[in-house]
């Protein structure tokens, strides 16, 4: 007779059969089971390859979202648009764009850079005042819906609401707090109590990952909730401040976007973040910060870069030990770079040769 447990052999019923199946595919499953257990509990805390939010889609969630503030930060609508030139400028000195406010002192009276002929090619071999203008926006976008939210989560944390229609509508505020609570209270304990074990020390990293998971999944998605609504007011007001469309249509297309581009920033660089192990890091890098090729991207030829800084960052880098060499990056910034100490008059005498 046949060993194979499986053999369909007179001697076996078919239900005797399918219970033998059964049985080891239970058995399968429960070392897979077993295996992930192992993985996702005992690696937390550490770099490994179990995570809520891998790294393969944490860098296609990056950069979907950077696609996104790309295309709605688009100027180039034709007549359709004008700047103000006078509040970019002041965006300009906001994030202390070296060639640009030189430009500013020489002819911010004499000339409208955005809106005049002379905007329609780049000036001073390169430098696009459009272009930087669009960078500057996108960086204001990110650091305003980042810096909202975290005030947002801040105040409802530290007040009491007392009906049930605040602490729904505060819902991803609460969790948020209920789990810092809970990891200061398992740190406690992990202290104050005898004994060591695994599980204890790495709760705290797991119930971080698992919340900021879940918010990332849904924080926010609710028609006109209180906050998204009066942020998406106030992103319309900061980008009308800076360009007038006279489309109405397109107006209102551009207004309908921003919820959901609110949503998109949170959930990718205030959850998604928070949800790997370890945590990566955001930054912005200033202008006038020599061009650095492994940390860096945007339009520029490799063998420019000796003699190039930042203008403008649009989009941060994000990794982990960014100040280390063996740091993990998951989006190079990107950055729209000028010549080193290139001098007034070099921009003065292009000016000059341009509107003659």
């Amino acid at each position: 007779m046949s060993s194979d447990p499986f053999d369909s052999s007179p001697n076996f019923s078919q239900l005797q059969i399918e219970n033998l199946r059964l049985h080891e595919e239970n058995k399968r499953l429960k070392e897979h089971v077993n295996l992930l257990s192992q993985r996702g509990w005992n690696n937390a805390g550490s770099s490994s390859d179990f995570n809520i939010i891998n790294s393969v889609q944490l860098v296609t969630n990056i950069a979907n979202l950077r696609d996104t503030l790309n295309e709605f930060t688009n100027l180039k609508l034709g007549n359709e648009l004008r700047i103000n030139q006078q509040a970019a400028f002041q965006l300009f000195n906001k994030y202390k764009c070296r060639r640009s406010i030189e430009f500013t002192k020489l002819y911010h009276s004499e000339i409208d850079v955005f809106n005049s002929n002379i905007s329609s090619a780049p000036l001073d071999n390169g430098l696009d005042f459009r272009q930087i203008l669009k960078f500057a926006l996108q960086r204001l976008i990110i650091e305003t819906i980042l810096e909202k939210t975290q005030q947002y989560i801040e105040l409802v944390v530290n007040s009491r609401p007392n009906n049930k229609i605040a602490l729904e509508e505060n819902l991803e505020a609460n969790i948020i707090k209920i789990s810092n609570d809970f990891i200061v209270h398992v740190n406690d304990f992990d202290k104050f109590r005898s004994g060591t074990d695994d599980l204890t020390k790495n709760l705290p990293v797991k119930i971080r990952q698992q919340t900021a998971a879940i918010l990332g999944a849904r924080a926010f998605n609710k028609e006109s909730h209180p906050f998204i609504t009066h942020l998406t007011k106030e992103l319309f007001d900061l980008l009308n401040q800076h360009r007038t469309i006279s489309n109405q249509q397109k107006l209102q297309e551009i207004h309908q976007m921003i919820p959901q581009l609110i949503r998109d920033v949170i959930r990718v660089l205030f959850f998604n973040l928070s949800a790997h192990e370890p945590s990566p890091k955001v930054k912005f890098f200033e202008a006038g910060v020599p061009l650095d090729l492994e940390l860096m991207e945007g339009a520029f030829e490799p063998n420019e870069s000796l003699n190039l800084e930042v203008e403008i960052c649009a989009f941060p880098i994000i990794g982990t030990d960014l100040n280390n060499r063996d740091r993990k990056l998951f989006k190079k910034a990107q950055v729209y770079v000028v010549e080193k100490n290139r001098s007034k008059n070099t921009l003065a005498n292009t000016l000059a040769s341009k509107s003659d």
